[in-house]
């Protein structure tokens, strides 16, 4: 099984660009079969990849130390975390840190039950080369497979992305680049340029689907969940015809413009 194993995983570390980060995804922890597959993936990734410091496990608490224990298939893994104890079949330490207290390194990053939102966060701290996630079921992590178009392991029944905006859409979300990153939530010119937006999206009916549109913002723009949340809560007011705070204006010639970047 390992000889196969190896051959597929290989592969697939060969075809990718290792200047982005891998990005791999495994329901279930604690079975053995995944928990083989995991560990070559990683010594594979390690012998392709020098500058690799650590493994680091993380859970979304500290305090989820089972997780740790199931992963490895042993009472004491969480404990041994502490002490720098060998990854199996590598040269490298693990450590385990939860979510909120995560610093970026260079290292491969496992992270145990962590949710979509969770990931998405994860993935804007790390500039990790490797990251894996492994969560209890598949549903809790469809979100983020789909918009970093992670790879199953092996590669079989695979999650599609979702699909890039057309041009016209992706020209009018330029508008969110007015936003502050640091701010929390819509500033009252911030609120009045998204409305603004997307109502001239509908009056002049460009496709624009909710998944698309989060998952380019995520993709695209350094915004914080909570902000892509209200940009997504005016998107949700406008497509359904509902009423939001914000101010209307300059729908023709905001349309006319993308329309003319696209050509």
């Amino acid at each position: 099984m390992t000889g196969k194993l190896e051959a597929t995983n290989q592969s697939m570390i060969n075809n990718l660009n290792m200047k982005n980060k891998l990005r791999f995804y495994k329901e279930g922890i604690n079975t053995p079969d995944n928990r083989i597959l995991i560990f070559e993936v990683i010594k594979l990734f390690i012998q392709n990849n020098a500058d690799q410091r650590r493994i680091n496990l993380v859970t979304a608490k500290l305090n989820q130390k089972e997780l740790l224990n199931e992963f490895f298939n042993d009472p004491n893994a969480a404990k041994n975390a502490t002490k720098g104890v060998k990854f199996p079949g590598t040269p490298l330490n693990y450590v385990h840190g939860n979510l909120s207290g995560y610093f970026t390194d260079t290292e491969v990053v496992i992270a145990l039950g962590l949710n979509s939102y969770e990931l998405l966060e994860l993935d804007k701290k790390s500039n990790s080369k490797c990251l894996i996630a492994i969560p209890s079921r598949i549903n809790e992590i469809e979100k983020w497979v789909r918009i970093t178009n992670a790879q199953t392991l092996p590669a079989e029944n695979v999650l599609r992305p979702y699909a890039e905006p057309e041009c016209i859409l992706k020209e009018a979300l330029k508008a969110v680049t007015s936003i502050n990153p640091a701010h929390t939530g819509l500033r009252d010119h911030e609120q009045d340029a998204i409305k603004s937006m997307f109502s001239a999206l509908k009056k002049y009916a460009v496709p624009a689907e909710k998944d698309i549109i989060e998952s380019h913002l995520y993709r695209s723009y350094e915004l914080p969940k909570s902000l892509i949340d209200a940009i997504l809560k005016v998107y949700e007011a406008v497509s359904g015809g509902k009423k939001i705070a914000g101010k209307v204006s300059n729908e023709k010639s905001s349309f006319e413009r993308w329309k003319a970047n696209c050509k």
